[in-house]
């Protein structure tokens, strides 16, 4: 007569065990879930500050070169830092892991689209400056100084 209450005992004792192991791995694949997930946020966001702080860098190498140089009446080809290209009004480099465009709009928002133009000073009221980081672009677009 102990024989089935020994075996009804621990027949309960092993559905309870893989009741509790079930659970235990449920929790453990939300976590390991969770964790993946928020791994690829935390990878996105870093490629996304990578990007603007090329786009803001290639951005502050040109308006230096605007408000510090000589540049008022030269075309923007000769404006162009050493070692960047300028292709239809766009300047473009590699920095930092990245590449940058910039390109100068004029009042009406049309693009400034010709590297030999000795006007841009006073056509172009607006800059932007787009960075590109491990597949990830980020812009930055400023008001120029009129003067």
């Amino acid at each position: 007569f102990d024989e089935p209450r020994t075996l009804r005992v621990g027949s309960s004792v092993l559905v309870f065990t893989l009741i509790l192991l079930l659970l235990l791995l449920s929790a453990s694949i939300s976590v390991a879930t969770i964790t993946v997930s928020e791994s690829k946020g935390a990878s996105a966001l870093s490629r996304s500050t990578a990007a603007f702080q090329v786009a803001d860098s290639g951005m502050e190498v040109v308006l230096e070169r605007i408000y510090s140089g000589n540049y008022d009446t030269q075309s923007i080809n000769s404006m162009k830092p050493s070692g960047s290209t300028c292709s239809a009004g766009a300047i473009s480099d590699a920095l930092a892991s990245g590449t940058y465009v910039v390109i100068l709009f004029d009042s009406n928002g049309v693009p400034i689209n010709n590297c030999s133009s000795t006007t841009w000073r006073t056509d172009a009221e607006s800059i932007q400056s787009t960075g590109s980081y491990a597949g990830t672009q980020r812009a930055v677009k400023v008001d120029l100084d009129p003067s």
